[in-house]
């Protein structure tokens, strides 16, 4: 990477998602069973933090949080691809999860999909602020839609083992990095009530319009 920093763009398809979370599954339930299953976990958080940034550090305490999340069941695990992921008997094989890593190394996660072979769409995002806690903030997180899908051209892409790597022209860079800003931002107000509707006419003070995505 050297000078040209972190960029890197990863996506992730419908089967490789599934077989991801079938075999975290599969780790957490020997996991459960053991008397001492750190090592057994560390395999187990391989696929949470794949998705963040191949080679991350997890957060400590995070096993009773994946514990939680019942991966170890069919109906478990069922659950975690539909409502967290997005993936069930209906999802498109054009279906994507994407991981984005900005120059300055923050990353955020998107779903999409591919629109023919050139053209990535990114409609839903998960920001994460730049902390070690970025796992725990999956876990914790709802994927939320972007205010509008964000349409990246694809220049070429390299399977790799953490999933297909993605390369665009520097204009596209300099447009997703902007649009993915923005996004994060919107996010990241919540429910945060804009102070300047206080100043509008016929609107009421204490009763501000929020930020709803």
């Amino acid at each position: 990477m050297g000078d040209k920093g972190k960029f890197e763009l990863v996506a992730i398809d419908k089967t490789q998602v599934v077989s991801m979370v079938n075999a975290l599954g599969a780790e957490v339930s020997k996991a459960e069973s053991k008397p001492a299953p750190e090592k057994i976990y560390g395999n187990a958080v391989e696929f949470v933090t794949g998705l963040l940034n191949p080679g991350a550090v997890a957060a400590s305490g995070l096993k009773d949080e994946i514990f939680k999340l019942g991966l170890d069941s069919h109906d478990g695990r069922k659950e975690f691809l539909g409502k967290r992921l997005g993936v069930d008997a209906s999802t498109s094989d054009d279906y994507r999860l994407v991981t984005y890593t900005n120059d300055a190394g923050q990353v955020m996660l998107f779903k999409g999909h591919m629109d023919g072979d050139k053209k990535l769409v990114l409609t839903d995002s998960i920001a994460f602020p730049d902390s070690p806690d970025k796992i725990r903030q999956l876990l914790q997180s709802d994927f939320k839609p972007l205010p509008k899908p964000i349409e990246v051209q694809i220049e070429k892409s390299t399977v790799t083992p953490d999933g297909v790597k993605l390369d665009i022209t520097p204009d596209e860079q300099k447009k997703l990095e902007t649009q993915s800003t923005l996004a994060a931002a919107i996010q990241k107000s919540g429910d945060v009530q804009l102070a300047s509707n206080a100043r509008l006419p016929g609107k009421q003070t204490g009763n501000a319009t929020s930020l709803n995505i």
